[in-house]
C-alpha cells in the first residue's frame, strides 16, 4: 500500500467541519424550499399598501366600462354566431323606422302606424317581422343562459348594436369551368 493512498472516506460538513461515515443515509439541513403560502392582501380590513403589493409581484389595474363591454360583447358574439345577423336585422328595422335601439313595443307600434307608405296589411307584416327578429335575439340570449332574456335583449340592444362585429365580406364567386360553359351557352342561345 502506498503512503498517499486513501484508505478511509467520509462526508465532511463544510459549514461545521463535522465528519460523517459514508454509510450515513441523511443529515438534517435547513433548506429554503419554495412553497406556496397565502399572503394576506388585507390587514384589519384594509388593503396592504401598493408598495407591499409590488414586493409580492402584484399591481392594481383598472378597466373602463367601455373596455369591459368590448370584451364581454366580443365573447358573447364569438360564442353565439347566429346572434350577430339577428341583431343586424333588428337594427336595420329600427333604423328604417328612425327609432332608437332601446325602443319599446309601444314606440315601434306608433312608428309603424305612422308609415303612410304601407297599407294595414303591410304594417302588420312589418310588425310581425320586427317581433320575430326580436324573438330570435331572445332565443339566442336564452341559449347563453340569460334567465330574463326578453328583458335583457331590450335593455342591452343599444350595446348589442354598438359592439356588433364587422360583417365578413362575402367571397367573390370564382368563374369555374361550369359557370363559363353556362355563360357561353347563354350567349349562343341569345344570338
Amino acid at each position: 500500500m502506498a503512503e498517499n493512498e486513501i484508505v478511509l472516506r467520509k462526508f465532511r460538513d463544510k459549514q461545521t467541519g463535522e465528519e460523517f461515515d459514508l454509510k450515513t443515509a441523511f443529515i438534517e439541513r435547513v433548506i429554503p424550499v419554495p412553497m406556496p403560502v397565502n399572503v394576506p392582501l388585507y390587514v384589519d380590513g384594509e388593503m396592504i399598501p401598493e408598495t407591499e403589493l409590488e414586493k409580492i409581484g402584484l399591481e392594481i389595474v383598472g378597466y373602463t366600462q367601455e373596455q369591459l363591454d368590448t370584451v364581454y360583447y366580443a365573447e358573447l358574439y364569438a360564442g353565439n354566431p347566429d346572434l350577430a345577423p339577428r341583431v343586424r336585422q333588428y337594427r336595420d328595422y329600427l333604423d328604417n323606422l328612425a327609432l332608437p335601439y332601446d325602443a319599446t313595443t309601444d314606440r315601434i307600434d306608433a312608428a309603424l302606424q305612422g308609415r303612410e307608405d304601407l297599407d294595414a296589411a303591410g304594417r302588420l307584416e312589418l310588425a310581425a317581422r320586427i317581433r320575430t327578429a326580436f324573438q330570435d335575439i331572445v332565443l339566442n340570449l336564452e341559449a347563453c343562459g340569460y334567465m330574463t332574456a326578453s328583458y335583457e335583449a331590450w335593455a342591452q340592444m343599444p350595446k348589442l348594436v354598438k359592439y356588433l362585429p364587422a360583417e365578413a365580406p362575402e367571397p367573390e364567386a370564382e368563374n369555374t369551368d361550369i359557370q363559363n360553359q353556362d355563360i357561353q351557352n347563354q350567349d349562343v342561345r341569345e344570338e
